[in-house]
């Protein structure tokens, strides 16, 4: 399923186990989103700033009432962490968030390696159209 869902062409896009968000713009980036994982609402603010020769992708979340800010600085002379990720877990999953250059890939995780996560069911569930910050 991929939908469209802000004006900067931030798309959603739902495959079994994983949650892809997309967009197209370079440059300043902001939106928000809103979603559900394992019966859990997780609010994303997602926020690219650029300058003449840096770049910041930081994620801002907040599940149950805690909010956790995180992501990765570029420059001309390296790149750094910012924040923690936090950890986002059931009693049987986890939630795994990567970040690359205009996308963010949320996975559902099984805490044990032999679990299978069951076909056909969707552990994500889009709730909020989100819009441009």
């Amino acid at each position: 399923m991929n939908n469209k869902i802000d004006k900067y062409n931030l798309k959603s896009n739902l495959i079994g186990n994983e949650l892809v968000l997309t967009w197209d713009k370079n440059g300043e980036y902001h939106s928000v989103i809103t979603f559900e994982w394992r019966s859990r609402v997780i609010h994303m603010l997602i926020d690219v700033d650029t300058s003449l020769k840096s770049r910041t992708d930081v994620i801002t979340i907040n599940i149950d009432g805690e909010t956790s800010r995180f992501g990765v600085g570029r420059a001309f002379i390296g790149a750094g962490v910012i924040g923690k990720q936090p950890k986002i877990e059931t009693h049987e999953n986890y939630l795994s968030i990567t970040q690359e250059k205009n996308r963010i890939i949320i996975k559902d995780k099984p805490k044990e390696t032999k679990a299978l996560i069951s076909e056909g069911i969707t552990p994500f569930k889009i709730i909020n159209i989100p819009s441009c910050v």
